[in-house]
């Protein structure tokens, strides 16, 4: 008996073990020409298990039209790099499946060339997009579609050329999205929202040359709110154009907004809880819907706790007031003009097997010891390498330096990239050009 009971002790400990090991959360790397764990993503999605991490290591081009399957699961490109998934055939770029929770995309460029949707999904919840670039080509389709799934994040995000950027649909139940610094543009509708239950959050976003801003097609019912804040809304059409329904009225909750002009159906739309702050004027932009230096929307925004939304890591950090629009700019930090003198480039042009060497003067500095933070970003605000993190500078000049290579060790592509210093509380950001 003592004999029996033993051997099934050891059983059970090999199957604890075994789904132990199997449970564990893994990375695997995807490289289109061999290298990785898998050359096909479609292929790592279907090898993976809720909590793992799909990473794409190179800047190709895949052309999959994918289906995720699997709660709580990471896709991803690797800092530095671009990968672009494209669909093939008649059918969405990315779907996420009924019922699927958890899941984030990142760092993806995502294209669909036909009349279909770059990422789909319906009665999928607490899903995230996040530093990804989407396009269509023939301004038909749609960026984002999502219908019914609560509490989905769009968190900084670039979305172009289609009829509509996000659709969100609405039919049953409580629904809330949330829609963070994204830039939209070249679209028939920026942001279209039909019948929707749910509160929605619609801060810091540029939302420019549209046909029309945001469509709002049928109230919010059962004391639900459109919560727009920190918004640049400024297109060839209506910023924000209310089609009511009947006697029906919408609850906007309306702040510190940059719009040139709302337009509706019926001129008995009302606006309840509209805070002020807003500004009726040009937001003056870039051409890369950045600020520029006189916009009025620098310092102009609400503050908002994003970490209560949990997005506080993915959205551009405020160093005083924040700005209105999804581009925070350098030159609302005080003091950023001065660090130049305290911050110095050994050289902004680099090329495969050179690197640059970033100095701090302290004495100019008139400090004994600074925090000091030090990290190279990509235009589109991604991390591709931290330099110099979180550490007390008491005698300098440090050791910093970069040499175009990402925190894989692989060379970035041919770009400019940002190295942002941070000196205390003075934030100071210059460009260096990298070329292979």
């Amino acid at each position: 008996m003592k004999k029996y009971f033993i051997i099934v002790l050891m059983l059970f400990f090999f199957v604890i073990c075994s789904y132990d090991l199997y449970s564990a959360a893994t990375t695997w790397t995807v490289k289109k020409s061999g290298g990785g764990d898998f050359t096909s993503i479609s292929v790592a999605i279907s090898n993976a298990i809720p909590g793992d991490t799909i990473e794409i290591i190179d800047g190709e081009i895949y052309n999959e039209n994918l289906v995720i399957f699997i709660n709580t699961i990471i896709l991803r490109g690797a800092p530095g790099q671009t990968p672009t998934i494209e669909n093939q055939g008649s059918s969405h770029t990315i779907t996420i499946n009924n019922g699927i929770t958890g899941v984030i995309i990142d760092n993806l460029i995502i294209k669909n060339n036909i009349l279909m949707n770059t990422v789909y999904m319906s009665n999928a919840s607490g899903n995230t997009i996040k530093n990804c670039k989407m396009t269509g080509s023939t301004s038909m389709g749609i960026g984002v579609y999502i219908i019914d799934g609560p509490n989905n994040k769009i968190v900084n995000c670039s979305i172009s050329d289609f009829n509509n950027g996000i659709m969100l649909n609405s039919t049953s139940g409580s629904v809330s999205t949330y829609i963070f610094y994204n830039t939209i543009y070249n679209c028939n509708n920026a942001i279209y929202f039909q019948n929707f239950n749910g509160d929605q959050f619609i801060f810091n976003n540029t939302i420019v040359d549209n046909g029309t801003g945001i469509n709002i097609n049928g109230p919010t019912v059962g004391g639900y709110y459109y919560y727009f804040k920190n918004n640049i809304i400024n297109n060839s059409g209506d910023d924000l154009f209310l089609n009511i329904n009947g006697t029906n009225s919408y609850n906007c909750n309306f702040a510190n907004n940059c719009y040139v002009q709302v337009n509706n159906m019926n001129p008995g739309y009302i606006f309840e809880n509209n805070e002020g702050g807003n500004i009726n004027q040009d937001p003056q932009l870039n051409v890369d819907y950045t600020l520029m230096s006189g916009s009025p929307c620098i310092d102009a925004g609400v503050s908002i706790d994003y970490a209560a939304y949990g997005v506080s890591a993915d959205v551009p950090a405020a160093i005083g007031p924040r700005d209105i629009g999804a581009h925070e700019s350098s030159s609302s930090a005080p003091g950023a003009f001065e660090t130049a003198k305290y911050v110095k480039l050994s050289a902004n042009k680099l090329t495969p097997g050179k690197e640059t060497t970033i100095s701090i003067d302290l004495d100019k500095f008139g400090k004994d010891k600074v925090y000091v933070k030090a990290s190279i970003y990509d235009l589109r605000g991604r991390l591709v390498k931290k330099l110099y993190e979180d550490s007390v500078l008491t005698s300098g000049p440090p050791n910093i330096t970069w040499d175009g290579k990402n925190s894989f060790n692989q060379y970035v592509g041919s770009s400019v990239y940002l190295l942002k210093v941070q000196l205390d509380n003075i934030m100071r950001t210059r460009k260096i050009f990298f070329v292979k």
